[in-house]
């Protein structure tokens, strides 16, 4: 994911959880009905992520993005916001002081 300008794919919670620690704007595509169209939601109202009805709409929607890099780089601003890089070495820090307290 580092290396890529956007991904596309599906709205699950690990997949989508690493786009947005990666700084990578989301094209989705074919989501799972149940929380997938949750995250859909939420990604596309925060500006991260855009929803693709098809297959020829993916390719619109991936092309677009290649035709107007600022649109892209204004969707990885807003990746910024939601995604959260240090989630596991903050969790693990968390749970190491509560299972190991200073006394």
């Amino acid at each position: 994911m580092k290396v890529s300008d956007v991904l596309l794919g599906k709205a699950g919670g690990i997949t989508v959880s690493e786009a947005m620690a990666s700084r990578l704007p989301v094209v989705i595509y074919r989501p799972i009905p149940g929380q997938e169209f949750y995250n859909v939601d939420y990604l596309v109202n925060e500006g991260a992520a855009l929803y693709a009805r098809n297959t020829d709409d993916a390719v619109a929607k991936i092309k677009f993005l290649y035709e107007h890099p600022d649109r892209l780089k204004e969707m990885k601003q807003k990746t910024a916001r939601i995604g959260k890089p240090n989630a596991t070495r903050n969790i693990c820090a968390t749970l190491n002081y509560l299972l190991n307290p200073v006394v």
